[in-house]
């Protein structure tokens, strides 16, 4: 986690004129981040401000908006991904 807030602390700092993304206009790499921010912000990952920043307007581009949108439609369980109930290994 300190890595990847490192990183985008970086970027941020470096860039921070040229737009709320990583290196100014949203890209690749912010796409490639897209998940990270999700689970940062989904497990309440403690990050600074710059982090905190990045993580909503990465949530607010449409792109990931319309992601994040079309997975919460999602509403069936892969039972093969589930993890047994515990109950079952212990027989």
């Amino acid at each position: 986690v300190r890595r990847i807030v490192d990183i985008w602390t970086h970027c941020r700092k470096k860039n921070g004129a040229d737009g709320e993304f990583l290196f100014g206009d949203f890209s690749a790499v912010d796409m490639m981040y897209a998940p990270i921010t999700a689970r940062f912000a989904t497990y309440g990952v403690p990050v600074n401000q710059t982090s905190t920043d990045y993580i909503a307007a990465v949530r607010a581009h449409p792109s990931v908006s319309a992601w994040f949108e079309e997975a919460n439609l999602k509403t069936g369980i892969v039972t093969a991904d589930q993890i047994a109930d515990e109950a079952t290994h212990l027989g």
